[in-house]
């Protein structure tokens, strides 16, 4: 298994946090790199929604689904999805102290074979680059006005 932590601390109580974060449907309005989010079969968010997301990376349009595996509203979420050969799995924990909120995304993907762990290898970098600039997009949406 390949993967990685990004951890930032939000001058935000971990309500907004939370509320900003797990606004899968807005999130398009707040991650540059995500055109369009649709939540697969309506109904209310939580554990095994799924949400398709297409993003534009490199000038690149790339479609995938998600599902929520954990949703816990002030506490944190995790999502999978199986892609390019691999399992791919985010969660994301919110630990509060007082007004602020630390957050730790945890990115892991599992190769399910040998090119998929060659591509994966190659690619982990800029992924993790890519999901920093998520993590800081929706910090500073959290720590704006409400």
């Amino acid at each position: 298994m390949s993967g990685f932590t990004i951890v930032r601390q939000v001058a935000a109580p971990a309500e907004r946090v939370f509320a900003v974060f797990a606004d899968f449907a807005g999130a398009s309005k707040r991650i540059p790199a995500i055109e369009k989010v649709e939540i697969v079969g309506g109904g209310p968010i939580g554990k095994g929604t799924r949400i398709r997301e297409t993003r534009v990376l490199h000038g690149m349009r790339a479609t995938e689904e998600l599902e929520i595996t954990r949703y816990e509203p002030g506490e944190g979420y995790a999502l999978s999805c199986e892609s390019h050969g691999c399992l791919f799995s985010t969660a994301v924990l919110l630990r509060p102290r007082g007004s602020e909120t630390t957050i730790e995304l945890a990115f892991q993907a599992e190769p399910r074979g040998a090119l998929a762990r060659i591509k994966l290898a190659l690619l982990l970098p800029a992924m993790k680059k890519e999901f920093e600039k998520d993590v800081d997009a929706l910090k500073a949406a959290a720590e704006g006005p409400a």
